[in-house]
């Protein structure tokens, strides 16, 4: 069709698909976007992929009927990700939990198309433990090997099975859009600065484009911040992405305030959080994790650096300083071995007593990939 292009295959989405459907829409527009499967050179929609899809099931108990009667007659229904996926019936337009759960439904349909239903007792879960665990769509293969795109997208399953297929033949289109550079490497950010700081570390070595995306920042550690930005930037863009995610982390307080930690602080107030330290100062780290992922990798690279210091009452310095991304902490956070706040530093000291390696180690680590190839 006339104004669609290919921009990229997504990879998994997953439980994350309802953050990037809603971030096609930022990026590309409402409408201006659509995923499809590339089937011998055809584009085919969501119904054209199942069809596929179950049929990978059926061949593959047409070759085993023993195990699919084994299913019938040892349980009353399958499920993948919850047991209320049994509402789904034959249905597979019917989904649950963000993500998609097709696989049980395909052995609904298959027992159908065998003239079969269950007819024994309890559930038997599909994917993620045994006995179901071998009917998982990432271990059967897919039974139309030829049609399997390579390279294939890794991931969690096998290559070569159905789930495999499905990944691999899976892209994203838009309408009028173009990418200015396919060779930037994409970091998913809102603040300039961080880009402009990230590329003085990789220099001529590659260029950063910033981009703009809405993802939630609610897991529980620094490092699954930017684990899961990282993965929904890419399924977003399709292009190698990074993601910058930091904290503070004050063991004392049972490791508060973590991933959390801008949030905390507005929630007590600049003089609630200094009362925390009133009685005298607590040892504490700020954490600092890059993400990078690509379509080689089954999952993200991460990075982590570390500052350690201590956080005093007293607020000490100018908050003004560009090198400050927080006045509260900026004012009150001495590393280990100095003695100003990092709001009393210079340039030259923040470099050398506050900042970390953790951008280094990345372009050591894509470097490393430039000589492999």
């Amino acid at each position: 069709m006339d104004g669609w292009q290919v921009i990229g295959r997504p990879g998994a989405i997953g439980s994350r698909k309802d953050e990037v459907l809603s971030n096609y829409d930022l990026v590309y527009g409402k409408g201006e976007w659509k995923l499809i499967w590339d089937i011998n050179g055809n584009s085919f929609g969501l119904d054209g992929a199942l069809a596929l899809y179950e049929d990978a099931y059926f061949d593959y108990f047409r070759n085993h009927p023993g195990e699919l009667n084994w299913i019938a007659e040892n349980f009353s229904d399958v499920y993948d990700n919850n047991p209320s996926n049994i509402n789904s019936g034959l249905d597979y337009s019917i989904q649950e939990y963000g993500g998609s759960h097709f696989q049980d439904i395909a052995i609904r349909r298959v027992l159908v198309r065998n003239g079969a239903w269950f007819k024994g007792k309890g559930l038997l879960e599909i994917r993620l433990s045994d006995p179901g665990v071998r009917w998982d769509p990432g271990k059967i293969p897919f039974h139309k090997p030829d049609m399997v795109p390579k390279p294939e997208v890794v991931g969690w399953w096998d290559s070569g099975s159905i789930e495999s297929w499905y990944q691999s033949a899976r892209y994203l289109e838009v309408k009028d859009y173009n990418f200015e550079d396919d060779r930037s490497l994409y970091f998913v950010t809102s603040n300039p600065g961080k880009v402009n700081s990230a590329q003085r570390s990789f220099g001529d070595f590659v260029k950063l484009k910033k981009v703009t995306l809405n993802i939630s920042e609610e897991q529980d550690t620094i490092e699954k911040v930017a684990i899961h930005k990282a993965r929904v930037a890419y399924s977003v863009i399709c292009r190698p992405v990074i993601c910058d995610d930091s904290g503070l982390v004050i063991p004392s307080l049972g490791e508060w305030p973590g991933a959390r930690v801008k949030r905390e602080i507005e929630n007590l107030g600049e003089s609630g959080f200094a009362d925390l330290f009133r009685d005298g100062p607590k040892e504490a780290y700020f954490k600092m994790a890059v993400a990078y992922f690509d379509e080689n990798l089954r999952k993200p690279e991460i990075f982590i650096s570390t500052v350690k210091g201590r956080i005093y009452y007293e607020a000490r310095g100018n908050p003004e300083k560009p090198f400050i991304k927080n006045k509260t902490l900026g004012t009150r956070f001495v590393p280990d071995g100095c003695a100003k706040t990092l709001a009393e530093m210079s340039d030259e000291e923040y470099k050398r007593d506050a900042t970390t390696d953790r951008w280094r180690n990345l372009v050591n680590f894509l470097s490393s990939r430039e000589q492999k190839k």
